[in-house]
């Protein structure tokens, strides 16, 4: 067959954002959780609060016992995460999140992930760990999970503890990429994205096959 393809129309019915476009969120009171944004499986507690009193334009999330991985007790459909994600719709992207959390229990995380499934994902969280001195500190922290993937290389965990300036407001979390087959995590101070730190670099392997990859915003 021979023949123009048709023009590009984009004023057409229906709701929602176009999937290739980019977003741009700040929760405005009164609004709604944006379409773009879903859930890894359905959730079972209210987790997620657009514009609490005292908080305007953010999005509160509530932590889950569980993280990203689960644990031997994690029953799916019965057990919520606080894991909110956008699908990914570009092989080439910058993704970043303004995140104000300040963990006063041990172990206590909140970041972002690049998610395939709970054994197969990449983070960048705030996290509250010990530090060499044996005392309870916050931390940035490059993890990733990569379970069920023989043969592909697996970054180490890299550990930075937070410049004690960065605590003065939200720390922006980074994921980008560098090319087509590697994600690139960095944190940076919100007011200041040109202080960027890259914490770590990981295989686009570890997040291949299945349903496709989600990028979103967690608290554990």
């Amino acid at each position: 067959m021979h023949g123009p393809l048709p023009s590009v129309e984009r004023d057409v019915t229906g709701t929602g954002p176009f999937v290739d476009d980019g977003d741009e969120f700040h929760f405005a009171p009164r609004s709604s959780l944006p379409k773009s944004l879903i859930t890894w499986r359905p959730q079972n507690a209210p987790l997620f609060t657009i514009s609490p009193p005292g908080y305007a334009d953010t999005l509160r999330i509530y932590p889950s016992r569980a993280n990203l991985t689960g644990d031997s007790s994690f029953v799916a459909g019965n057990d919520s995460q606080a894991f909110i994600s956008r699908m990914m719709s570009s092989t080439l992207f910058i993704y970043s999140v303004d995140i104000s959390f300040r963990p006063v229990h041990e172990g206590e995380e909140a970041g972002i992930s690049v998610f395939l499934t709970q054994l197969q994902h990449i983070d960048l969280g705030i996290v509250l760990l010990e530090s060499t001195d044996g005392e309870a500190r916050v931390h940035i922290r490059f993890t990733a999970e990569a379970s069920g993937k023989p043969g592909v290389v697996v970054p180490d965990t890299a550990i930075l503890p937070v410049p004690s300036p960065w605590l003065q407001g939200p720390i922006r979390l980074l994921v980008s990429t560098p090319d087509d087959s590697t994600f690139q995590f960095s944190a940076a101070p919100a007011s200041t994205p040109e202080k960027a730190i890259v914490l770590g670099r990981a295989s686009a392997e570890i997040v291949s096959g299945g349903t496709g990859k989600f990028t979103g915003k967690s608290s554990v």
